[in-house]
């Protein structure tokens, strides 16, 4: 039998290195892709030029540090409750809405609208702190600088508000179709309003929000200080942390979001900087390599199957309901994990609130609708919060006629209101009477 190197001879495979004909170029610079956009890919949605950042800024998957996971649960966080001082006396809407909606905010108003009316006309028009509203002039090359003081001036009373130890973290459109705000307007087309400004948002779980952020796209984070290993996360990540650092009290505090903003890294970096926990969906790909069973070996299982798996004090978890959810949690152990959603975090972007009308050729004017629908809101929210403090139920020795049913008899009456209700497994008077 012949051997093939003696009929055809043997060949010599020696590796070639490609050398640029400029020492200082990258290897990056050698490939023959030619990177333009075209105008096809210039319109493209936000979701998915967000998507595009965070896997370009995202580590290779190959040199990411390889996890142990256990079949095991993890240590149960007990989040505790938040403890309000009633105030002296409970204020009406109107004084809420003056506590939020400053006189320092009317005055800047006032001020912008005389400035802008002596640029325009050459005589200020004297307006009053009673009378409407311009832009402020453009002082320096900022995105949003017509409407970012009032912004500002809000979130800075919206961070005075005391809050509860469970945090929501949510996206929010104001909505918008008109063209003159130029990049400022974002497409999103999974929202209600489509088209609009796009606002980052942090809410209590009584439904206030304390914290916002405007987006603006590369320069959202003008303003904000950052480290510089924070100056390297993709934006939802970025964005968590951000509206993470001014909770008050973080090291009790859990935070929910979704899956556009988590990851197995973001949940260890706020621990382990703020000290706040987490109890977020995931997206398969960001799960740190959790090693859990396929979505189609859940689904045989049938509804309500579940599989997890925990590294590092952070727990993993894949459960089937309608379709296969996936979960990531340094905060609640398995058992609770599955019912995270009756935590009851209202999320800001499914906050009703009513919208305040603003129709105008000037962009900046829903901005300014949805500081007063928001202003509106927040007030009743206090008025209704600071009503219901001390309104616990107290065992009585004796009997008393119920104050909202005819024929009820209740042992039961509240500390607050001094009135007999109903309070068992039949009649819940005392929950539908401070409801009213």
């Amino acid at each position: 039998m012949l051997d093939g190197h003696m009929v055809y001879g043997s060949r010599t495979h020696t590796s070639q290195a490609l050398i640029p004909e400029q020492p200082q170029d990258s290897d990056a610079d050698l490939s023959d892709d030619n990177n333009h956009p075209t105008q096809e890919e210039d319109e493209v949605s936000f979701e998915s030029m967000i998507e595009t950042l965070e896997q370009s800024s995202s580590p290779d998957p190959r040199k990411a540090p390889r996890r142990i996971w256990k079949h095991e649960d993890i240590n149960e966080f007990n989040v505790p409750d938040s403890v309000f001082e009633a105030p002296d006396a409970v204020k009406t809407p109107l004084q809420y809405f003056k506590t939020l909606f400053t006189d320092e905010m009317i005055q800047h108003i006032s001020n912008h609208t005389n400035l802008y009316s002596a640029q325009e006309l050459g005589d200020p028009i004297n307006c009053s702190p009673e009378l409407t509203l311009h832009g402020a002039p453009m002082q320096e090359p900022r995105r949003f600088y017509k409407i970012r003081p009032l912004f500002e001036m809000l979130r800075k009373q919206c961070l005075q508000i005391p809050s509860t130890h469970k945090h929501s973290e949510d996206e929010v459109m104001v909505a918008y179709k008109g063209t003159r705000a130029g990049t400022l307007r974002q497409y999103i087309a999974n929202k209600p309003d489509k088209w609009g400004f796009k606002l980052f948002c942090r809410a209590s779980s009584s439904g206030i929000i304390h914290d916002l952020l405007l987006y603006q796209g590369a320069s959202t984070f003008f303003n904000v200080p950052l480290t510089e290993e924070e100056q390297m996360l993709p934006l939802g990540a970025k964005v968590v942390t951000t509206l993470s650092k001014t909770i008050t009290e973080p090291q009790l505090s859990v935070v929910f979001c979704d899956d556009y903003f988590t990851s197995f890294d973001l949940i260890q970096n706020l621990h382990t900087n703020l000290g706040v926990k987490c109890i977020d969906t995931v997206r398969p790909n960001r799960m740190g390599g959790a090693t859990l069973i396929t979505d189609k070996e859940l689904v045989k299982k049938g509804c309500g199957a579940f599989n997890f798996s925990s590294a590092e004090g952070v727990l993993a978890v894949k459960w089937f309901d309608n379709k296969c959810v996936n979960l990531l949690s340094n905060a609640r152990g398995i058992m609770s994990t599955k019912n995270v959603s009756n935590d009851g975090v209202k999320r800001p972007a499914q906050r009703s609130m009513s919208h305040t009308p603003a129709k105008s050729r000037r962009w900046y004017f829903p901005l300014f609708g949805y500081i007063l629908d928001l202003r509106n809101a927040t007030p009743q929210d206090l008025h209704i919060h600071n009503e219901n403090l001390g309104q616990l139920p107290l065992h009585s020795d004796n009997r008393g006629r119920c104050s909202l049913c005819p024929k009820g008899v209740s042992r039961w009456k509240c500390q607050k209101c001094k009135v007999f209700l109903c309070l068992n497994a039949h009649q819940q008077c005392f929950v539908a009477y401070h409801q009213k």
